[in-house]
């Protein structure tokens, strides 16, 4: 998937939780926020990627020992990540959002012709049976879908 439907993916799971725990405005705008910034997490495996430009240096090196599509995008890297932001984590708003976006992003990929390898280091990648090209015509209307969505909800909720 493209950056802009995984921040879309991100931070629109992140609304739906937000508003099913029925949390505040604020903590919802950092939930949100966080969601965004999490969707695009597990592509600092590759460097040119919108967030391995950022940080071009981690991104190298992660991409070299592991590759793109490589143990970023496994249920162990999403373990790891829960672990980390669940224990002890002063900001859990953040830290929920960035495990949201980083889900997201998982699921994102999952729907993609070439899938993400759910179960890192065993190298098969899994997908669903009829995929939806990245950039294509079906990423295009899922991202619209988030969006219309999202503000369904922010309206019915905030409103």
């Amino acid at each position: 998937m493209l950056a802009k439907t995984h921040i879309l993916f991100g931070a629109g799971l992140a609304l739906t939780a937000s508003h099913v725990a029925n949390l505040s405005v604020q903590t919802t705008l950092f939930v949100v926020c966080s969601g965004a910034i999490g969707g695009l997490l597990p592509d600092i495996d590759h460097p040119s990627s919108t967030f391995g430009r950022r940080i071009w240096p981690v991104s190298l090196v992660i991409s070299k020992v592991f590759g793109h599509r490589g143990i970023t995008h496994s249920l162990l890297a999403m373990a790891g990540l829960t672990f980390l932001l669940l224990s002890g984590y002063h900001l859990p708003a953040v830290g929920l959002g960035l495990i949201l976006g980083y889900l997201s992003h998982l699921l994102g990929d999952f729907i993609t012709p070439h899938g993400i390898p759910l179960f890192w280091p065993y190298s098969k990648c899994y997908r669903i049976p009829c995929p939806i090209r990245t950039g294509g015509f079906g990423e295009s209307v899922l991202g619209l879908l988030v969006v219309f969505a999202g503000a369904a909800w922010a309206w019915n909720r905030f409103a």
